[in-house]
Formats: structure tokens, sequence, C-alpha cells
């Protein structure tokens, strides 16, 4: 990771760069891209303004569709629409480092910041609800390999 340009969060460049690495991965892998329908999605709710360089939404996707895969920066309707994986959630909830601050022992106090996280964007008058908009199958099996590898 050293050597790679690093970016906040959600930034344009950051979902453009997430995109990238997830189309690029699917063509690595050489799958028959005929065989699937398929899309992935995150939306980030309530980002800081800093964020959205002109955006109205801050997200990004990848799919595959008509045997080609794309993806970037946007989250368009023809994505949301396929078989998969599609959330949206709010930026503060998931932009934290908590990979950096806990390991697993420390596991209960980052539940017990993310009960405190959730009182405070109650009390700013953001609801807490995570969406989850999947539908089988949210990760093909094929897909899934060629992600994680």
């Amino acid at each position: 990771m050293s050597d790679l340009e690093k970016w906040e969060f959600g930034s344009l460049e950051w979902c453009q760069f997430a995109a990238k690495i997830g189309v690029e991965l699917i063509n690595q892998a050489k799958l028959d891209l005929s065989e699937f329908e398929w899309g992935f999605s995150e939306e980030y709710t309530h980002p800081p303004k800093r964020l959205l360089a002109g955006r109205d939404r801050v997200g990004w996707h990848f799919m595959i569709r008509n045997g080609k895969v794309s993806g970037g920066a946007s989250l368009p309707d023809e994505c949301i629409k396929l078989p998969g994986f599609h959330v949206a959630i709010e930026w503060a909830l998931i932009a934290h480092a908590s990979s950096f601050i806990y390991d697993l022992k420390g596991q209960e106090k980052r539940m017990n910041d993310e009960k405190e996280l959730f009182k405070d964007l109650d009390v700013a008058g953001i609801r807490s609800n995570i969406n989850i908009f999947k539908s089988e199958p949210i990760f093909p099996p094929a897909i899934g390999k060629a992600l994680m590898d």
C-alpha cells in the first residue's frame, strides 16, 4: 500500500480507485462474463460536504452486464437493478479506520464506540439505518474468488 496514492474514504478519487480495482480483478480472472448479470454498489449517505466533488450521491460500483465488466465513482440505476450486493450506509459508520485502531481483542471496545456513534448520529438527526439491497446470488462463487484473489 505504501506505493499507492492515498485518498480520503469516499472521495471521488477513492471511489474511482475502488471501482477500478474491482473491474481489474474480475478481468484478470478470465471468467466467461457472458454467464453473469451481476452488480455491486456502495452508497455513502450523509458524507462531509468536502467529499461531494460535484456529485449528488457519493459511492461507487462495478457490474457485469452484456458480457462486459464496468465500474466507476457513480451509482447507476442499471447496476443497482442487477442481482448482486447493493448497500446504502452512513459514511461515518464505515469511514473510521477500525482495522488500524482495534485488533481482535479490541472488538468489544469497537462495538461500544459504535454504539456511541449511533447515538451521536441520532442526536444529529441522522437515522442510523443500514440499507442493504441484495438479491441472489450476492457474490457468485467465481466472482467472489476473483475479488478475494
